[in-house]
């Protein structure tokens, strides 16, 4: 474990520490039994937490049982639900990650009870149907998950040592997800107010058979992540050429994504999309693709129908209708002489004009088993020749913008080994 993250980690546990101690009003039963309340029903309604493939992060359901201990319990004891909640929900994981994440939800906590304290400090049936209560709850909860996720961020990032770009993902996906189970707080707030801990157990008894679909997204992401590593998997023991060449296309995309200023979302997706984006010529003869040398025309004609065949072969499952335009027409050309439609600039999807350009690049750099690559700045070159025909113009500018702010001005940092190592 690096200094800095060590430094970072005592810093927020001696703060948690100190909060927690500093909090302590008494012994309440009425807290007590609140709290108590809460834990139970927070820690049967995670049982079993489902994780973000691409973050590893782990996704629970907590804001319907924060919400209401942000309003009726004091900070000490609502910093000490979160806490124990967390640490029976994270029973498994190594000691410092499990301290981190109740220190973290345990300030967040914090915070957002002392700013709810200073708005309302009588809660009774005419303030709980107040617009302003509403509003600050709702502000609150939003100002709780960004807390949590910044403080997750961070600590991702400094383990990579980088902008943690997963993570991020992870991270925003978290965030949209509270917009729903917010609702589900305020209501356990009614609850608690006119029934006590009992009305707010039977509404969870309810809601825990719906909580499939208040975590829809993350299983659908972590089943489209899963599947597509699984196909990917089969096509490299099936075709290493295609698939090393997939992953490096891939690499040179999202580098050009980033500098397109690309929202996340569109970069991941991208980044996607070009591994999958040779996907046809799994149904094209293996001795065709990798055949060294040059291609008889029977043979060209055959290699150029597999856009198509990609394409019908993918098109009806749900899991692949946003690489579709990628895995089609990533042969098209700005000039309208490409295939299999012949379409002209701006009928050719953003996405598709993207990979047809670092398509075309990783196709001229890397070495073949019977070619060597050609040079980064030779390469360059080349798209520069045939932008306005083949390849957007504006797009090749950026990609080269791109290049020279990684390798250099002359491309003197540009590692080819470490590029044909990524497979």
């Amino acid at each position: 474990m690096k200094l800095r993250l060590k430094v970072y980690l005592a810093s927020v546990y001696l703060l948690f520490i100190t909060i927690l101690f500093l909090s302590y009003d008494g012994i309440n039963p009425q807290q007590i039994i609140a709290m108590s309340g809460f834990i139970l029903l927070a820690t049967i309604f995670n049982i079993d937490v489902i994780r973000d493939l691409q973050s590893n992060l782990g996704y629970i359901i907590i804001l319907p049982f924060l919400v209401p201990a942000i309003v009726y319990l004091e900070p000490f004891y609502a910093v000490l639900f979160i806490s124990v909640t967390l640490l029976f929900i994270y029973h498994k994981h190594i000691w410092f990650k499990k301290f981190y994440n109740i220190s973290i939800f345990g300030l967040s906590a914090y915070v957002t009870v002392l700013i709810f304290n200073y708005f309302f400090t009588n809660i009774n049936a005419t303030v709980i149907f107040t617009p302003s209560f509403f509003v600050l709850l709702l502000f609150l909860t939003f100002l709780n998950t960004i807390l949590n996720n910044i403080f997750v961020f961070t600590v991702v990032s400094l383990e990579k040592g980088k902008f943690e770009i997963n993570g991020f993902i992870g991270l925003v996906s978290t965030t949209k997800a509270a917009f729903i189970t917010v609702f589900l707080g305020l209501i356990n707030v009614v609850l608690f107010y006119y029934t006590n801990i009992v009305g707010v157990a039977l509404f969870t008894f309810l809601i825990f058979f719906a909580k499939p679909a208040l975590q829809y997204r993350q299983i659908f992401d972590n089943e489209l992540s899963t599947y597509t590593n699984f196909i990917l998997h089969v096509l490299k023991q099936m075709d290493p050429i295609t698939y090393s060449h997939s992953e490096r296309v891939k690499f040179w995309t999202v580098l050009l994504a980033k500098k397109m200023g690309l929202p996340t979302s569109e970069v991941r997706q991208l980044s996607q999309a070009a591994s999958w984006h040779d996907i046809g010529k799994i149904e094209v003869p293996l001795e065709i693709i990798s055949k060294p040398g040059r291609l008889t025309d029977e043979e060209y004609q055959i290699i150029k129908t597999h856009p198509e065949k990609g394409y019908e072969l993918v098109k009806d499952m749900h899991f692949f209708k946003k690489f579709l335009p990628v895995i089609r027409y990533h042969h098209e050309r700005i000039d309208g002489k490409g295939y299999p439609l012949g379409l002209k600039r701006e009928q050719i999807p953003l996405h598709a004009r993207i990979v047809t350009i670092t398509d075309a690049f990783d196709a001229m750099t890397a070495d073949r088993s019977y070619r060597t690559g050609m040079p980064m700045k030779d390469a360059v070159e080349e798209l520069i020749r045939h932008s306005g025909t083949q390849f957007d113009e504006e797009i090749v500018k950026i990609f080269i913008e791109a290049l020279q702010d990684e390798y250099g001005k002359n491309y003197e940092k540009f590692d080819k080994e470490f590029i044909m190592s990524i497979r």
